[in-house]
């Protein structure tokens, strides 16, 4: 079997602290991702992430295995069958940072994981802009609000 991967990367003008809490700290990442969220990216913390601001807007489960402010997260997100890990990576490139994510542990047929790897790694790529428009030029770009409905 293939292990199909979402793969994203991004050089941003910014320190890994600043890169790194743009998605630590709840009010940066619903600037740009999830609408709203439960609370902050800790080690250990279980979250909830929603696609949107309503009541009943769909509820994603996330729980951080590890956070180091400046280099790393680590995290699952989803459950039973679309559970998968994703790390993140925050590294200083003279005046940048590049942040790096993938996304593993896609489950079902081998087209299945394949469709899922291809599209999350789209999503991430949009992520990634999205952070860097706000990190660089306090420009809110909101994947989840702003996606037209494919």
């Amino acid at each position: 079997m293939t292990e199909y991967n979402a793969k994203a990367a991004i050089m941003v003008a910014a320190s890994p602290v600043i890169c790194h809490d743009t998605f630590a700290k709840p009010e940066r990442l619903t600037r740009f991702w999830f609408p709203r969220v439960s609370g902050p990216i800790r080690p250990g913390a279980d979250l909830e992430w929603y696609m949107g601001e309503e009541k009943d807007a769909q509820c994603i489960p996330v729980t951080i295995d590890d956070a180091f402010p400046g280099d790393s997260i680590d995290m699952r997100w989803g459950s039973g069958e679309t559970e998968t890990h994703v790390s993140w990576t925050f590294t200083e490139k003279g005046p940048h940072t590049e942040i790096k994510v993938v996304e593993s542990g896609f489950k079902g047929s081998e087209d299945d994981k394949m469709t899922r790897a291809l599209t999350q790694t789209a999503v991430l790529n949009q992520v990634l802009v999205a952070a860097k428009a706000q990190i660089e030029h306090d420009v809110d770009i909101n994947v989840i609000e702003d996606r037209a409905a494919g």
